[in-house]
């Protein structure tokens, strides 16, 4: 998975800022445990709008252990950078 692909942000309220990054995340979650076995996708739930579950997402671990699909929980926190980083001179 490309961990570093660009996610079109548009310029949005904070809410909806939240919820570009909660999909952004599932559909990461989804590639990725897709990549290790397609029939466990249907694990993983975007569930963000449920009121005082405290995470956005549903996963699985899926990392090729016995506890692959053991059920992991994931709060997504979205922002977005509003200045150019520093370029550093390593030389």
């Amino acid at each position: 998975i490309n961990t570093f692909t660009l996610f079109p942000i548009k310029k949005s309220s904070k809410v909806e800022l939240g919820d570009q990054g909660e999909e952004f995340i599932y559909q990461y979650e989804i590639a990725r445990v897709s990549e290790y076995d397609n029939r466990l996708t249907n694990k993983v739930h975007l569930l963000g709008k449920t009121r005082g579950l405290g995470y956005d997402i549903q996963s699985i671990i899926a990392d090729g252990t016995d506890k692959s699909e053991f059920v992991q929980y994931i709060e997504v926190k979205a922002t977005v950078r509003t200045t150019l980083p520093e370029k550093k001179n390593d030389g």
